[in-house]
């Protein structure tokens, strides 16, 4: 087994055990607690950070985590741990079973691999740089969709209020020219649902590193193109994001980007 193998299995062990626990504990979750009004925390959240990190630590103890909850730490390394232990805490909490484990990994401040795991339908998404997307094994792609009428768009709104409105502002404004939109309240699901095509176009307009690190690899594998809305590659402190094919994220660019961008 080379590195690249070790720590795709590695990610992929970290996020099914977390997994594990989410889905034995989805409704049985003990404590709420509010980050800001519309992101709320629970004690599953903390525990599921906690068995990602134990199996990280133990496989790699000199890497660098950056997590969402509390392990955030930095010890000099080129390889970052990105985590999102619990992506969807919102839907957890109303008994809505759309929760996902996010497990992403860059080398130099470069996306290098993403595993993404939902514990409700025992979906696991993996990609490496380079070696294309898969779903439970199989490989996947993008949307061929050439037009935005025939496309279904996925959306998430954010905690930032300005942000909400303007992505509220931006369904308005394109609803006429798109087939339909979903919005799910996972922007991690969101970048997945892209590379298997039940969303033709994802976007976001106030994102954060452990939503879109193992995400947007996925998605770029499956053959999607991954920007900001002002058209530049996603990296790691990227702020917004619109993922698609390059047909469709073309065409959301020209008639919608700049509503969401602010001043």
């Amino acid at each position: 087994m080379n590195e690249t193998e070790e720590l795709l299995r590695t990610a992929i062990e970290a996020s099914t055990a977390a997994g594990a626990i989410v889905a034995k504990r989805f409704r049985h979750v003990s404590s709420v607690r509010f980050k800001s009004r519309a992101n709320p925390v629970t004690d599953l959240d903390i525990q599921a950070e906690r068995t990602i990190v134990e199996v990280i630590t133990k496989r790699f103890p000199g890497h660098n985590i950056l997590s969402e909850e509390v392990h955030t730490v930095d010890r000099g390394s080129e390889y970052t741990w990105v985590i999102d232990p619990l992506d969807g805490t919102v839907n957890l909490t109303q008994g809505i079973p759309l929760v996902a484990v996010s497990v992403g990994l860059s080398q130099d401040g470069k996306p290098l691999l993403g595993v993404v795991f939902d514990p409700m339908r025992k979906e696991l998404f993996t990609a490496v740089r380079g070696g294309g997307a898969f779903l439970n094994g199989k490989q996947i792609r993008a949307s061929t969709k050439a037009s935005l009428e025939d496309a279904v768009v996925g959306l998430d709104l954010g905690y930032d209020q300005s942000a909400r409105h303007r992505a509220l502002e931006t369904i308005l404004a394109i609803l006429p020219r798109i087939q339909s939109y979903r919005i799910i309240g996972s922007a991690v699901l969101g970048l997945c649902y892209v590379a298997c095509r039940r969303f033709d176009l994802y976007f976001h307009p106030a994102i954060y590193p452990w939503d879109i690190a193992a995400g947007s690899v996925i998605a770029s594998e499956a053959g999607a193109l991954a920007t900001d809305l002002r058209g530049n590659p996603v990296a790691i402190d990227t702020e917004t994001i619109v993922v698609s094919n390059s047909e469709l994220h073309s065409q959301f660019m020209d008639l919608a980007a700049f509503r969401l961008i602010t001043a």
